[in-house]
């Protein structure tokens, strides 16, 4: 994480308000999501707008002008948390910036407004704004997702823009499968409101412009959203947080791509039943324009690996990514999710792109331990990847807990087996004795 935007995120999650917090230059965040629109339904597609609040903590004035690529984008997204699985189950096109006003929501403003959103100063958007798709004059609308790049903030002026024919073109859709309150038992929702700017960016300041709030659904044909009392609007905490607020157990990892963007990884696992292990991965892409295209952790060649999930948001209303689920391949100690293409095989293939989270599962019938997980990067370029400590099922061989079954194993069992240990007896028949030795060898060389 970048300096700036890191104290600045460290401090939302100690707990310190965002006027607490000045960073170097220009510094948008949503100081709170504060309104809700439902457009109507189409197709079994439901869509909804989120109203967002802008505040520049930064020391400089956050350049807002219309007409021209100098402005801020919008973007919202919706997830659920259900049975322990942190699923992202909408998103929108991006709301264009047009204008910002000198209002107080975060710190005292400086009263500059207009073509700045002014140190201090703060910008209400209203639900229904965000969600116009269309408009004239310089009253923004929505623009697509795939002319933007979050890290450096660039986008295209002006934006794709295709005539609008039914009510939820661009807007934060969400299959009504995904809300039905019948199937979706106990289920939380909550939304995301994210801004990218070039100035923003470029003062090392995006890593932080993200801000999630519960929502409750109601209505089992109408598909309602509205706010929970007491629940507020979560600050520059990115949604894969709302997991770890829902379950303590969750474990959040930041993941930086050097010189470049932000991912976000979750994951927990569960003992399902004696002997057999439930392992949920979420991976939020926050603000890297490179993209990921694999995920992948190794796995004992010994250990069953069944009911494999993939889970990821549509894209929607013209934009020219497919909707591809990824493929999963499991062999040589490995189990991996990819993109069904490759960069140069097709750019447009299905890929974690920022703005956007991919869940993952799998259920095992070995222990978790901890170990290297891969995200595989999608745009070409230097890495081609990037690692984070996860939970990987363990390996029957595995006698020191590192993750690998290597030859620090074989000097661990070597040394239990001289001494007796009761955990050289590998067979358990009650004996430690060279069956065991056998045993143990015959799995290291299995890849056991």
């Amino acid at each position: 994480m970048k300096g700036a935007a890191a104290a600045v995120a460290m401090a939302a999650l100690s707990g310190m308000s965002a006027a607490q917090v000045e960073a170097g230059g220009p510094d948008v965040i949503v100081g709170d999501l504060h309104q809700l629109t439902r457009w109507g339904e189409v197709g079994g597609i439901t869509a909804y707008s989120v109203g967002t609040v802008s505040c520049n903590i930064g020391n400089q004035n956050l350049l807002w002008i219309w007409n021209t690529n100098q402005h801020p984008v919008i973007g919202q997204n919706m997830y659920r948390f259900k049975d322990g699985r942190f699923d992202q189950i909408g998103m929108s096109w991006l709301k264009h910036g047009f204008t910002a006003l000198t209002e107080n929501l975060c710190n005292q403003c400086s009263g500059m407004g207009g073509s700045v959103l002014g140190v201090g100063c703060s910008d209400p958007y209203s639900a229904s704004l965000n969600g116009q798709r269309v408009t004239g004059g310089n009253s923004g609308g929505l623009g697509a997702r795939n002319q933007v790049n979050a890290y450096t903030g660039a986008f295209t002026w002006p934006p794709q823009r295709p005539p609008q024919t039914n009510a939820i073109e661009g807007r934060l859709q969400v299959r009504n499968t995904d809300i039905d309150q019948n199937a979706r038992v106990g289920a939380r929702y909550f939304v995301e409101g994210q801004y990218v700017t070039p100035d923003d960016a470029n003062s090392g300041n995006g890593e932080n412009n993200a801000s999630y709030r519960e929502v409750q659904v109601t209505g089992t044909t109408t598909y309602n959203i509205s706010f929970i009392s007491g629940r507020p609007t979560r600050r520059m905490r990115p949604a894969i947080e709302a997991w770890k607020e829902s379950d303590p157990l969750v474990t959040i990892r930041y993941v930086g791509v050097p010189n470049e963007g932000l991912f976000i990884a979750g994951f927990k696992v569960d003992e399902i039943a004696p002997g057999r292990w439930r392992y949920d991965y979420a991976v939020q892409n926050l603000n890297s324009h490179r993209a990921a295209s694999g995920l992948e952790m190794p796995v004992p060649a010994c250990a069953t690996t069944d009911n494999i999930r993939f889970s990821a948001p549509f894209y929607h209303s013209g934009e020219p990514y497919s909707n591809d689920a990824w493929l999963v391949s499991e062999g040589s100690g490995t189990l991996a999710w990819s993109s069904p293409q490759t960069f140069a095989q097709n750019p447009n293939t299905n890929a974690l792109r920022w703005g956007t989270m991919y869940s993952f599962g799998f259920e095992s019938d070995r222990p978790p331990v901890s170990g290297s997980v891969t995200l595989r990067l999608f745009r070409p370029g230097a890495p081609d990847s990037v690692a984070f400590v996860g939970l990987i099922p363990r390996a029957l061989t595995d006698l020191n807990g590192d993750g690998m079954s290597d030859f620090f194993d074989v000097d661990a069992y070597v040394e239990a087996f001289e001494s007796d240990s009761p955990v050289a007896d590998f067979n358990r028949d009650g004996f430690v004795d060279f069956f065991d030795f056998d045993a143990f060898m015959t799995a290291f060389e299995n890849g056991c």
